[in-house]
């Protein structure tokens, strides 16, 4: 693959060379979290020790509006339930 491959990211998995998105992706992860460890050196400590939602957000499949960022909750705030076109049945018993 090119160099740059690596660092790019890809959109669209259909016209992305093999491996590429994955690779991409893990990229951005470790910068993410290289990013949050400085600004916050207790983060992951703090959130491997649990965490105890007390909100259910049941949200549409679709990703585009992410729960934490429109709520500005932090990881572990909620629970998050997605399905699709955001329907919700009292009577279904589906965990």
């Amino acid at each position: 693959p090119h160099p740059a491959a690596a660092t790019t990211l890809c959109t669209s998995p259909k016209h992305a060379p093999r491996g590429v998105v994955r690779g991409s992706l893990t990229v951005e992860n470790v910068g993410w979290a290289a990013e949050i460890a400085a600004s916050d050196p207790d983060f992951f400590e703090t959130l491997a020790q649990g965490q105890s939602p007390t909100v259910l957000w049941l949200g549409c499949s679709d990703r585009r509006v992410p729960a934490e960022t429109i709520t500005r909750s932090k990881p572990g705030d909620l629970f998050v339930h997605r399905n699709i076109v955001n329907l919700f049945s009292p009577d279904d018993d589906n965990p």
